[in-house]
């Protein structure tokens, strides 16, 4: 997967970012929330997604699991 996503963010030459969002109506619970971070692919040109994470809350040490995978994915 690394190896994947280094190539798509990185294509002819040019750098693709990443997206994060949270969707806050995915459970019954309106504490609990999917965290989505995508990429977007120009060779499919369609929106990827990279990682899903389940948090229950939105503390900063929440976030920080969410992006401590996302970090070490890509390193």
């Amino acid at each position: 997967m690394r190896a994947h996503l280094s190539e798509i963010l990185r294509i002819n030459n040019q750098v693709y970012g990443l997206v994060s969002d949270e969707a806050h109506k995915t459970f019954r619970d309106r504490d609990k929330l999917l965290m989505t971070t995508s990429t977007y692919s120009p060779v499919i040109k369609q929106w990827l997604p990279v990682l899903y994470s389940f948090m229950n809350g939105l503390t900063t040490e929440h976030y920080r699991h969410h992006f401590l995978v996302l970090f070490q994915t890509l390193t």
